[in-house]
């Protein structure tokens, strides 16, 4: 709980720096390096953690209304016992979620409620740390 707690965390703090450094697009672009560099830590030979936990904290730095989404796709997938078993399809599922979500808010140019104006940076933030998730579920799996 503590590791899931701290990985949430870092996301979070790497965004609502980035936002209070560089507004809504340096929001997006530190909470991806928070999950790239979760991901691929120089630390451990570049293998690191799949980076989901880490995401949770970039939504809820800047894109706070997503987060209940985020949490009705994954309780609901989690109560299917195919896609419990199924980490990897639950976690596309979600993400496709995040990064259509983020289209239509900043489509629709709705309060991303971070402070900030929804700009096309907030897509391109969901769909960056979901690639770099995805290629971690993916590289898991080679090894698996």
């Amino acid at each position: 709980l503590a590791v899931l707690v701290g990985d949430i965390t870092k996301g979070a703090v790497a965004g609502r720096l980035g936002m209070a450094l560089a507004g809504a697009a340096g929001g997006q672009i530190s909470s991806v390096m928070a999950v790239a560099g979760h991901c691929y830590p120089a630390t451990n030979g570049f293998r690191g953690g799949k980076g989901v936990a880490t995401s949770v904290g970039q939504v809820l730095a800047t894109f706070p209304p997503y987060f209940p989404i985020d949490t009705v796709v994954a309780v609901g997938t989690a109560a299917v016992p195919q896609w419990k078993e199924r980490a990897f399809a639950a976690t596309t599922v979600s993400s496709a979620v995040w990064v259509v979500s983020s289209a239509l808010w900043w489509a629709k140019r709705w309060p991303t409620g971070s402070g900030h104006p929804a700009t096309g940076a907030l897509p391109l933030g969901a769909l960056a740390s979901s690639a770099l998730i995805f290629t971690r579920f993916r590289a898991a799996a080679r090894t698996a």
